[in-house]
């Protein structure tokens, strides 16, 4: 048994098959808005019935053991031979 099994098994003991968008952004340490721009930013599988989010207890699982993602930075490399006198 791996740690994302153990993870999953937990999650379903305390949360259920799925969770609201309240208990992921609990569970991810981050405000509700925050939770919801990282459902659409990290494409992560959710429905939305009116106006409450349900995601799946085994997607949160699979999302908090996914590999770590580095995004390119917005600011421009400075190239600080441009500046050497």
């Amino acid at each position: 048994m791996n740690d994302s099994d153990i993870t999953v098994k937990a999650l379903m003991e305390s949360h259920g098959p799925s969770m609201n968008i309240g208990q992921f952004a609990e569970l991810l340490g981050v405000t509700v808005r925050t939770a919801k721009e990282r459902l659409k930013i990290d494409d992560i599988q959710h429905i939305v019935v009116g106006r409450s989010y349900v995601i799946p207890t085994i997607t949160v699982a699979k999302y908090i053991h996914r590999p770590a993602t580095v995004k390119p930075s917005k600011q421009k490399a400075i190239n600080y031979a441009d500046y050497a006198g």
